[in-house]
């Protein structure tokens, strides 16, 4: 794939109940880190977020942060 966003989606695709985070004893899977990540896109498109915007996160890793990164991603800020 040419990126993550990419290789994410595929996954998503073909395997949507499949671990994409373990942690801490508890597995997300593509689909549910894929509609984190799209909740987040949306939360901060709607906070006026957008192409070339530069957002910090502060999160323990996890699925939350893998979520909350692809979502910064999916809306077009770094």
């Amino acid at each position: 794939p040419a990126d993550v966003l990419t290789a994410v989606r595929e996954r998503v695709a073909l395997a949507p109940s499949a671990s994409a985070v373990v942690s801490g004893g508890l597995s997300t899977t593509y689909a549910e880190l894929w509609g984190a990540a799209e909740h987040t896109r949306a939360v901060l498109a709607d906070a006026g977020v957008g192409a070339g915007d530069i957002v910090a996160l502060a999160a323990p890793r996890g699925p939350e942060l893998a979520a909350a990164t692809l979502g910064v991603w999916l809306v077009g800020a770094v």
